[in-house]
């Protein structure tokens, strides 16, 4: 397996604002996966979120209580999108919480 490296100035950010039980847009390219290097965010509220790239699930349910942040980051990306396909965070529970945050990625 080959591991492609990026340059720091490849590096995009984006923000981390969503509220809606169920599926959240965060970025979506037009023809391009995305890899994402860094994420931190902390909800308002206990929910539980889930990463898709489009319909297709990326992570596990990740469990959170009010105000517990939650970071993760690995230098070569811990997670990717389909070529095209939007990274989506998924919000379930039984009240609607805000996540705020922000995350580091690259478009390749």
């Amino acid at each position: 397996m080959s591991v492609t490296i990026f340059a720091m100035e490849d590096l995009l950010f984006a923000p981390i604002n969503v509220s809606t039980l169920g599926d959240n847009i965060v970025i979506s390219p037009q023809t391009k996966r995305i890899r994402v290097f860094h994420v931190v965010f902390v909800p308002s509220g206990s929910i539980t979120v889930q990463w898709k790239s489009d319909v297709n699930v990326i992570s596990g349910p990740i469990p959170l209580v009010a105000s517990a942040g939650y970071s993760t980051s690995f230098q070569y990306g811990f997670m990717q999108t389909g070529n095209g396909q939007a990274l989506i965070l998924n919000l379930s529970g039984s009240a609607p919480a805000t996540i705020g945050g922000s995350l580091a990625y690259v478009l390749f």
